[in-house]
């Protein structure tokens, strides 16, 4: 029993560790409470990106050969729920474009 103990407090390097009190309910405080905005519900999204969306919105609206070479519009990934853990948003949406030659 004490070996499974230890298996989950000390780093493997495989997981991350859990707390040495966890089947007590303890768990280790994340971040500075605030710090991570998006994960609190609040917007994080800088003047730039805002931008780099509306440019890439502009070229999907012209001509094809106006195109980026690459475009990404609006992806997400989520991963799912594991152990015990809840889903972990990894993107909450990216939209960007890599020009011709960049």
């Amino acid at each position: 029993l004490f070996a499974l103990s230890l298996d989950q407090v000390l780093d493997s390097g495989h997981r991350v560790p859990r707390h040495p009190l966890f089947f007590l309910g303890y768990k280790y405080e994340q971040h500075v409470r605030g710090a991570d905005v998006e994960a609190s519900g609040g917007e994080a999204t800088g003047q730039d990106v805002r931008q780099e969306e509306q440019r890439v919105q502009a070229l999907l609206q012209g001509p094809a050969d106006a195109h980026d070479s690459v475009m990404i519009r609006e992806i997400h990934k989520i991963y799912p729920a594991y152990m015990g853990n809840p889903a972990k948003v990894a993107v909450k949406t990216l939209t960007m474009g890599v020009s011709h030659g960049e």
